[in-house]
């Protein structure tokens, strides 16, 4: 659920900040790929 909402969050704030979020965290790329 963490991953979804900071992945949300950035996407409106700073969609820049989301795709690093995502490159550093690629253990849990189902959760990201739902939310982009």
């Amino acid at each position: 659920l963490y991953g979804r909402v900071l992945c949300g969050v950035c996407q409106m704030i700073c969609p820049d900040q989301a795709i690093r979020w995502v490159e550093e965290k690629p253990y849990n790329p189902e959760k990201v790929v739902i939310e982009y």
